[in-house]
């Protein structure tokens, strides 16, 4: 996937428990983020980012041009991180004791 996308997530350091942990909240919430997308982000996406397809090989495979893959998953990536920025922020308000306000 591309790093761009989890960037601003707490890395995983600590002790092992801690790491796999965090690991596994990652997975659920990408996994999360990519159920917001259109079936056609997603499948760019999926074949782009977590697959390494190229760009020319995921637009053979989905039967469209290439410059629509990118803007595919140009939007994809775009929702995706703005879903794991509303959930990380989230969850941050809710730790603080605002009770998300």
């Amino acid at each position: 996937m591309d790093a761009g996308i989890l960037d601003f997530l707490p890395s995983p350091d600590g002790d092992a428990a801690e790491a796999s942990l965090l690991l596994r909240q990652r997975r659920e919430m990408l996994q999360r983020a990519l159920a917001t997308l259109t079936p056609s982000e997603r499948a760019a996406v999926a074949l782009r980012d977590m697959e390494g397809w190229s760009t020319e090989e995921t637009a053979e495979a989905l039967g469209i041009r290439a410059g629509t893959v990118r803007t595919q998953i140009a939007s994809g990536r775009a929702k995706m991180a703005d879903f794991c920025r509303r959930v990380v922020h989230s969850k941050g308000r809710a730790a603080r004791g605002n009770g998300g306000r």
